[in-house]
């Protein structure tokens, strides 16, 4: 208790412990002491060692959430993220430009409403529903006990994926039913899914002297090529589907996960942006409202492409 005590007046002297969001964690240091405190206090049983803590609240960093919120409502359940749905249901309310409105809330089935503010006006941008019978489907445990919490938790969870995808700055979350885990009313854990081991057959082999091992390395065609700006940049061209946009027009764009102007990013970092609406667009479910908002980013996003193109091209002339 008392390495615990002294641990926490450090974080507290070097970080502001009672800081506002995460800003107590500044580096790699930061995250190590928090996830020993973590992990000491004992509050936690699924992180008991300070590893586990510290992937814990940086998993809850990523998304937004402080180190006591990620300790409390992530759990890395396979390698993924699991988050109740409360916070999940937190998040989108606390995000300056989604909301959402409970339609039904039943025991055979419960109706989410997802909002977009757009220029100030919320619009709806889709309905996610998940019904009793979606729930006998996906093997949903807990429905003959609160049916309600269970289908409400799986339509926040859709609804996020589906609609506002960016509430985690691009991660994709589930809430822990989904993975197996069974919760109770509240959406706490009471017990991780089991994970079988599986048999390895092990088969006696002539070893070779590490000296000798000839080194095995793909052909030069298949090895990954580093993105390069300037060599992409000259094989863009503007797609014939999307509409184009003036270039003082798309330069006021800006991303809606990190608020950077899209002018001011890197062109690797744009066209990962470009692939993640180009994808969003696809989905069948989207209203047209959405449909629209998405090209003009997409939009956006080529004609700086391409107004980048060009001055590469009259740069080397």
């Amino acid at each position: 208790m008392r390495n615990f005590l002294r641990e926490m007046g450090n974080i507290m002297e070097s970080n502001e412990l009672m800081k506002v969001n995460t800003s107590i964690i500044r580096d790699v240091d930061d995250l190590s002491r928090i996830g020993k405190m973590m992990a000491v206090s004992g509050y936690f049983e699924d992180a008991r060692d300070a590893a586990k803590a510290a992937v814990k609240v940086s998993a809850g960093m990523e998304m937004g959430f402080g180190p006591f919120a990620s300790m409390t409502g992530i759990h890395i359940i396979k390698g993924k993220p699991a988050v109740g749905a409360n916070l999940m249901a937190a998040a989108v309310k606390s995000n300056p430009r989604y909301d959402y409105r409970v339609l039904k809330m039943e025991d055979d089935v419960v109706s989410i409403e997802f909002f977009e503010r757009v220029d100030g006006k919320r619009e709806s941008i889709g309905i996610s529903t998940f019904s009793a019978k979606d729930a006998q489907k996906a093997g949903t445990q807990n429905m003959g006990k609160f049916p309600r919490n269970m289908l409400f938790a799986r339509a926040i969870s859709n609804g996020i994926k589906w609609y506002c995808p960016d509430v985690f700055s691009g991660n994709t979350a589930y809430v822990p039913e989904e993975l197996g885990a069974e919760v109770d009313d509240d959406g706490n854990i009471t017990a991780m899914p089991k994970i079988e081991a599986q048999a390895v057959e092990i088969q006696e082999a002539e070893v070779t002297p590490i000296d000798n091992a000839p080194i095995q390395q793909k052909p030069a065609e298949q090895r990954k090529k580093p993105f390069d700006e300037i060599d992409y940049l000259k094989q863009f061209s503007h797609p014939q589907s999307i509409m184009k946009m003036a270039y003082n027009n798309a330069v006021t764009y800006k991303s809606d996960t990190t608020g950077q102007a899209y002018d001011e990013m890197t062109t690797k970092d744009l066209y990962c942006h470009w692939l993640g609406l180009a994808k969003k667009l696809k989905d069948p479910a989207l209203s047209d409202d959405a449909k629209e908002s998405i090209s003009m980013k997409i939009s956006a996003i080529c004609a700086i492409m391409w107004h980048r193109k060009q001055e590469l091209t009259l740069g080397e002339a």
